[in-house]
């Protein structure tokens, strides 16, 4: 996966955060996991209304114009939608014991 990066599949992505939920010790709050994958969803969404909007980029057809400012308005939907699924992500990690090392 690290070295896919950014260009590893959303169905790739889910199948590593499904084997994460399954080794995952007892406790963990299974919201993570759940919270992982609609960041994932978000993503994906991000993506393809990027292809789209690279596909519309040069036209200047009255109709492809609106096309684009509402993908724009929808990133920045998923945009928001994001930073709250990454804020609410931060209260379902347990807190590291203060003896544990950090990096």
């Amino acid at each position: 996966m690290r070295a896919q990066g950014a260009a590893a599949s959303p169905e790739k992505m889910r199948a590593v955060i499904d084997e994460l939920e399954a080794l995952s010790p007892e406790g963990l709050d299974k919201r993570y996991f759940q919270t992982l994958r609609e960041l994932l969803d978000i993503s994906a969404q991000v993506q393809k209304h990027s292809q789209e909007l690279q596909a519309l980029s040069s036209s200047k057809a009255p109709e492809d114009v609106a096309r684009r400012e509402a993908i724009l308005k929808e990133i920045q939907a998923l945009s928001k939608r994001a930073v709250a699924q990454a804020q609410s992500l931060q209260a379902y990690v347990p807190a590291a014991p203060p003896t544990a090392k950090t990096p």
